[in-house]
C-alpha cells in the first residue's frame, strides 16, 4: 500500500486530486489541511508551525506527498511568503529531520513564475521575471527546494500549472466569476450586467482533471529537480471565454469594466510550450482542443442552478 499525504486537501485541486487518487488501487491517501472534511483522513493543522508538522510526518512516513497548500490571494506580500515558503520550508525540514530521504515529493509552483515574458509560449528554460506578489513567492519556494536536494538530496520535482479550471474553484477567479453572476441573471433574476477585470489578456486554460493526472504523472515519472510546465499550449482570449459562456447560457448581458477588479501588474499574455521534449512524455493525453473543453465546461456549469 503506497501512503501518500496531501497537503491543501480540501482546497479546489486537492479534492480533485483526491477523487482521482481514490481510483487508483492500492493508495493510502492522508490530508493535511487547516479543516478536514467529514471522511476524509487525515490531520487538522496550520503548515506554519512545523513542530506539529514534523511530528506528523515522522508517525506517517509517507511514500508520497503532494504540496497543494498555498496562498495564491492576499494584499499582503508576508502572506504569500508565509503560505508559500515557509510552509514548504517546514516540509521539507519535517522530512529531513525523519529521515525520509526516499519520500516522493511534488511541489506545485506556477506559470506565474514566467511573468511579463518576451516570449508568449514558454518552457521549462524561458527565464524566470515574475511580476506579482505570488510569482515571486513562487519561485522563492523553487528555490529553496533545489537548496534542499542540493544539501540533502531529497526526491523533490516542481510542476508549474497554467491557469486551473474545474467545479468547486473559488469565485475569486475570473472563471468562477463569470459562471456566478450569470446564474445570478439567469435563474435569479437579476439584472442583465456582468461586472469584470480587463479582458485583453489571453491564459493557457487547463481543466483541473488533467492537471491532476498530470500531478501524479511527474510525481511517479519525473526526475528530482526537474521543473515541468503543465499547460494546454493554447492562449485564449479571456474576453472569448466569457463569450462562449453567455452563448452557453442563452442570455444577453451588458458587460461592464469594473476598476476593482483589474488586476495590478497582471500578464498580457502567456501559454506553454507543448512541443517542448522534456514534458512531452510526460503530460500527452488525448483530450479535445481548449476552446472546445471551455466550451463543455460552460455548457456541464449553465445547468447547475447550485450558485
Amino acid at each position: 500500500m503506497i501512503k501518500v499525504i496531501v497537503t491543501g486537501i480540501n482546497g479546489f485541486s486537492g479534492r480533485h486530486f483526491v477523487k482521482f487518487l481514490t481510483s487508483i488501487a492500492d493508495i493510502s491517501v492522508l490530508g493535511i489541511d487547516l479543516k478536514i472534511d467529514p471522511g476524509t483522513e487525515g490531520y487538522e493543522l496550520d503548515l506554519r508551525n512545523p513542530v506539529g508538522l514534523a511530528g506528523i510526518l515522522a508517525k506517517e512516513k509517507p511514500d508520497c506527498l503532494v504540496h497543494l497548500a498555498g496562498v495564491n490571494k492576499s494584499e499582503r506580500f508576508r502572506d504569500f511568503y508565509e503560505g508559500n515558503v515557509f510552509t514548504t520550508i517546514h516540509i521539507l525540514e519535517g522530512l529531513v529531520a525523519a529521515g525520509m530521504f526516499d519520500t516522493k515529493i511534488l511541489l506545485i509552483s506556477s506559470s506565474a513564475v514566467y511573468g511579463r515574458s518576451k516570449i508568449k509560449k514558454v518552457n521549462e528554460r524561458t527565464v524566470v521575471i515574475p511580476v506579482n506578489y505570488y510569482g515571486s513567492s513562487k519561485l522563492a519556494m523553487e528555490n529553496v527546494a533545489l537548496k534542499f536536494i542540493e544539501n540533502h538530496n531529497l526526491m523533490i520535482r516542481i510542476a508549474r500549472p497554467f491557469n486551473l479550471i474545474g467545479p468547486g474553484q473559488s469565485t475569486e477567479f475570473a472563471l468562477p466569476s463569470f459562471i456566478r453572476q450569470l446564474c445570478e441573471i439567469k435563474y435569479l433574476d437579476k439584472p442583465p450586467l456582468i461586472r469584470t477585470g480587463n479582458l485583453d489578456g489571453k491564459r493557457d486554460f487547463l481543466d483541473v482533471t488533467d492537471a491532476v493526472t498530470a500531478y501524479w504523472k511527474i510525481l511517479n515519472q519525473g526526475k528530482t529537480g526537474e521543473i515541468y510546465n503543465i499547460g494546454s499550449g493554447l492562449a485564449v482570449s479571456i474576453s472569448d471565454v466569457l463569450e462562449k459562456l453567455i452563448l452557453a447560457m442563452d442570455l444577453k448581458v451588458e458587460h461592464k469594466i469594473d476598476k476593482a477588479r483589474i488586476q495590478q501588474n497582471r500578464i498580457e499574455e502567456l501559454a506553454q510550450n507543448s512541443t517542448f521534449e522534456e514534458t512531452a512524455y510526460l503530460l500527452h493525453h488525448d483530450r479535445l482542443p481548449t476552446t472546445q473543453q471551455l466550451e463543455e465546461f460552460a455548457e456541464r456549469l449553465s445547468g447547475a442552478r447550485q450558485i
